[in-house]
């Protein structure tokens, strides 16, 4: 069975372990956003692999590109 949560998206977290990558997800369910005090917690495990797929996977479907590692500035990788 599928469960189907929509949500909005309020913050995440991540790490790494020898071979996985662990991400923390926190959303709010739509319709509970005025009952909830605290989000909800979603922890994703995932080889680092997986997590390369999925972080180019949403920078395409984003229509945002990678800066190139040559591009970066000290300004940029101390402020975005």
């Amino acid at each position: 069975m599928i469960v189907q949560n929509h949500g909005a998206l309020v913050g995440w977290t991540s790490r790494i372990t020898d071979e996985r990558f662990i991400l923390t997800i926190e959303n709010f369910q739509i319709q509970d956003k005025k009952q909830r005090v605290e989000p909800e917690v979603f922890t994703l495990t995932m080889t680092n692999q997986q997590a390369a797929l999925l972080g180019n996977y949403l920078l395409e479907k984003s229509g945002q590109s990678r800066v190139p590692e040559s591009e970066r500035t000290w300004f940029r990788r101390m402020f975005g």
